[in-house]
C-alpha cells in the first residue's frame, strides 16, 4: 500500500503497537523518532526492522528529485570545460529544483528527503536487520546516492548562486534530530556545504 494509507493490523492477542515506517512526505519525523528508539533498543520487537528497505526507498526519492537535473549536473562534473555559463544578470529560474513553488512556509519534499537521507543511513543502520530481511545491495546503492546527494548540493548552490537549499537542509536535519529527542551532532557524516570565501563572488550560473 502506498504511504499514508489508512488501515489495521490484526493480532494473534491483544497488544498496543507503534509503526516503524511513516514513509509520507509530513510524518518523515516520526520515522526519524522511532528509527532511532528501535536503533538503541536491545531487543526489538517482531517486524520493526526493515532498515535497508527504508534507506533504498529514501534514496530513490532523493534519486527522482536529482533525475531532472541529471544532464547539468553530468556536465559540471565531468566536462567543466564546455559549461555555457550565463551571466550573472541572467533570473534563475528554478531556484529550487522541484518543480512547485517554493515559499517561506512550504519549502517542498526535496529539503525533508535529503535531510531523511542523510540521517537514516545512521539512525536505521542496515546491519540492525534480521540477516534474512537485508538487501545485500542497499549499502553500495545508499551510499553512492549519499555521495551524488552532497555533490548535487555543492552544484545546486553554485548554480543559483545561494546556500538557501542547503542551509534549509541542515536545519531541517536538526529538527527532524531535536523532535526525536537527539542531536544532529549525534549523526556521523552529515555533510557540510559550499560557499564562496569571504570576499569571494559565486560563480556565474549554469
Amino acid at each position: 500500500m502506498p504511504p499514508g494509507t489508512t488501515h489495521c493490523v490484526l493480532s494473534t492477542e491483544s497488544c498496543m503497537t507503534r509503526g516503524g515506517h511513516y514513509l509520507h512526505d509530513r510524518l518523515l519525523d516520526d520515522t526519524v523518532a522511532v528509527s532511532l528508539l528501535f536503533s538503541s533498543t536491545p531487543h526489538p520487537p517482531t517486524n520493526a526492522f526493515h532498515n535497508s528497505v527504508l534507506q533504498v526507498f529514501v534514496a530513490r526519492r532523493v534519486q527522482r528529485i536529482m533525475e531532472r537535473w541529471e544532464d547539468e549536473l553530468r556536465r559540471y562534473c565531468r566536462q567543466c570545460d564546455r559549461v555555457v555559463w550565463a551571466p550573472d544578470t541572467e533570473p534563475i529560474a528554478p531556484a529550487w529544483p522541484e518543480q512547485h513553488p517554493v515559499t517561506d512556509e512550504d519549502m517542498g519534499a526535496a529539503v525533508d528527503w535529503f535531510a531523511m537521507l542523510y540521517i537514516v543511513h545512521h539512525v536505521a543502520p542496515s546491519r540492525l536487520d534480521h540477516l534474512v530481511d537485508r538487501l545485500h545491495f542497499a549499502e553500495e546503492q545508499v551510499g553512492n546516492t549519499l555521495e551524488k546527494a552532497q555533490l548535487f548540493v555543492d552544484f545546486w548552490t553554485k548554480r543559483v548562486r545561494s546556500t538557501d537549499f542547503a542551509v534549509a537542509i541542515a536545519a531541517t536535519a536538526r529538527n527532524m534530530m531535536m523532535s526525536a529527542d537527539g542531536m544532529l551532532e549525534d549523526v556521523d557524516g552529515i555533510p557540510g556545504y559550499w560557499e564562496p570565501k569571504d570576499g569571494a563572488e559565486y560563480p556565474p550560473s549554469l
